[in-house]
């Protein structure tokens, strides 16, 4: 089976998230994919949780990271990665069950570097219900729906500022010797592989859909941590 899509999955002690975004990457309309798992050290019973689910999936590939580096982990499955596009699912978070057939799909039509929705935030009260809020990439609408060159239009670079609701053609990342800053930590270090893909894409493409679904309130992740702007500063 020719793979279209590997899934890169950064982990470390997120046992109450794991298995929501495995599963929603095991559900995918696309099936022609795989499933990397980069634990970084894991000691909340997040490592068993994907065990049992890689012994249901021959798709899900385990390994560890003796970093404890979001970069450093996502790099390593940009490495291993089989498929022709890459994408990066956060392991507190999870992708509606179509996102990365159609994101495919825009891709190949139209040869493209990269291919990005909009997204959902979410957060669960205490009595288990989510509250969602939808959110725009770009601010502009006459982005979205066409082939375009990031780097000429200072509205990408201005509101474009994640790389989990895409996907990006290997070849191209490769090419341009695209990666994450290797920092310790989790935090922001998607700053600067954002950067890079909107310098270098010759061709991009943002559908108005929003198919990725971002938790905003787990105890521990950075954007709730108060140092946002220090961490930003710092990538």
């Amino acid at each position: 089976m020719a793979i279209k899509v590997s899934v890169i999955l950064p982990s470390l002690n997120v046992r109450n998230y794991i298995e929501e975004a495995v599963q929603s990457a095991m559900e995918q309309t696309l099936r022609e994919i795989e499933i990397l798992c980069i634990d970084a050290g894991s000691d909340d019973g997040t490592w068993e949780i994907l065990s049992g689910l890689a012994a249901s999936d021959e798709r899900i590939h385990l390994c560890r990271s003796d970093v404890k580096s979001y970069g450093y982990q996502v790099n390593m499955g940009i490495d291993m990665a089989q498929g022709e596009y890459i994408a990066i699912l956060e392991t507190d978070d999870y992708a509606d069950v179509h996102m990365y057939e159609r994101l495919y799909n825009e891709a190949v039509v139209y040869d493209c570097d990269y291919v990005k929705s909009d997204y959902t935030l979410y957060n669960t009260q205490s009595d288990g219900e989510r509250i969602f809020l939808r959110r725009n990439v770009l601010q502009a609408d006459d982005l979205y729906g066409k082939i375009i060159e990031p780097v000429k239009y200072s509205a990408v670079a201005a509101d474009d500022n994640y790389l989990w609701n895409g996907i990006y053609k290997k070849e191209f990342l490769k090419k341009n010797e695209i990666c994450l800053a290797e920092t310790l930590g989790a935090a922001y270090q998607d700053i600067g592989f954002v950067y890079q893909t909107t310098i270098h894409a010759k061709k991009a493409l943002y559908v108005k859909e929003s198919y990725y679904c971002y938790c905003t309130d787990r105890d521990g992740a950075s954007a709730n941590s108060g140092k946002g702007l220090l961490y930003a500063y710092q990538e």
